[in-house]
């Protein structure tokens, strides 16, 4: 398959600016604290809004939810959590530099704390300085023993099977001696 030569060029081109935004991105310096930046954060070069979470959001550690947003003229972003406008580091990061599909599944963790003061933030891929904040939401503790992280929306649908399967396993057994008990007494 030939590429055309225009169509090698924009590539090209685009390659050139992404690598760029890259490099500016990492060597700029700012007097700002990080809480100042989280209050000062610049539009991005599309938009996005938040749709969830909202002010009235509450989820719980160790369940797994959906980031839903609009966008328009945003090709993929880079999503982390925030706790009181300080960043909590890789070790929360929602997703590195995804596409941008309008809503993100994640699993929050089962260690976070418990606050009304979280907030996420979107990153554009090709300006990292260009990002917007959710509004504050609510994270809940962990309830012990019903945490299904890493399971999503199939938690409960999983432990719904493995029900069933130990009662029809039962039920299995049942109907096995009672033939196993049937052929003793025809012996």
């Amino acid at each position: 398959m030939k590429i055309k030569k225009n169509t090698r060029l924009i590539i090209a081109a685009v390659t050139i600016l992404t690598i760029s935004g890259f490099l500016i991105s990492a060597f700029e310096t700012s007097n700002e604290t990080s809480d100042e930046k989280v209050m000062n954060s610049p539009k991005l070069s599309g938009s996005i809004t938040f749709i969830t979470p909202d002010n009235f959001t509450v989820w719980t550690a160790g369940t797994a939810e959906t980031i839903t947003y609009s966008y328009v003229d945003i090709f993929s972003v880079n999503i982390t959590l925030y706790l009181e406008g300080i960043y909590l580091g890789s070790k929360y990061a929602i997703t590195e530099w995804t596409p941008v599909t309008g809503s993100v599944y994640w699993n929050i963790p089962e260690d976070l704390e418990a606050s009304d003061r979280y907030q996420i933030k979107m990153a554009d891929y090709l300006n990292h300085s260009s990002y917007v904040m959710s509004p504050f939401f609510k994270i809940e503790a962990a309830i012990a023993g019903l945490a299904t992280s890493g399971l999503g929306d199939l938690g409960p649908i999983i432990v719904l099977i493995g029900v069933l399967v130990i009662i029809s396993l039962c039920i299995t057994n049942s109907i096995v001696r009672k033939i196993l008990v049937k052929k003793r007494r025809n012996y």
